[in-house]
């Protein structure tokens, strides 16, 4: 009867499920949550789930369209292959939001307290595994995606590893002037 706690209740019990082996079961669980997911933030914790179920199964597609599907609820339209010029575009919104601050000032930004945002980062760093094995343009492209979000609303523990990220990205994708 109280929403908050039968829907953390059953995460829980599907994260169990998932980290016991028992990735069917697992699987069951979280697409009746996905069904029962009162809002965005609950979504995005089952989205998270179910991509890091699919990773450690080798369906790295539906890992993918997992986390694709729920970027597009929040107006982040990408798709599974994007192209060279789909990453420079977000690169360029990168360069675009740092403008002449020093990359030491990284460090004074404020911390992500928006939720929704919260759990855009964490959709977005639940396939970065897999969008690394199945599309290094898509892996570039969530990268770039997480610093532009940090700069934006802020830092969050997904930040530190788009940061650490972005200059392999930036050296393998979008340096080429």
């Amino acid at each position: 009867r109280y929403y908050p706690l039968a829907f953390g209740v059953a995460c829980d019990r599907a994260e169990c499920e998932f980290v016991a082996g028992h990735l069917d079961a697992a699987n069951e669980q979280l697409e009746q949550l996905s069904a029962r997911a009162a809002n965005r933030v609950d979504l995005a914790r089952v989205a998270c789930l179910r991509a890091s179920l699919h990773t450690s199964a080798d369906r790295l597609e539906q890992a993918i369209e997992t986390a694709l599907a729920y970027l597009r609820l929040v107006g982040i339209d990408w798709s599974s292959r994007p192209t060279d010029r789909d990453v420079r575009a977000e690169y360029d919104r990168l360069l675009a939001q740092i403008g002449g601050r020093e990359i030491e000032s990284l460090i004074d930004l404020p911390i992500l307290v928006d939720p929704e945002w919260q759990a855009v980062v964490d959709v977005l760093l639940a396939f970065l595994p897999a969008a690394r094995f199945y599309d290094s343009n898509l892996h570039a492209l969530a990268t770039v995606g997480m610093v532009n979000l940090s700069l934006q609303y802020g830092n969050c523990d997904g930040s530190c590893l788009a940061y650490a990220t972005l200059s392999q990205v930036a050296g393998a994708h979008c340096l080429d002037d």
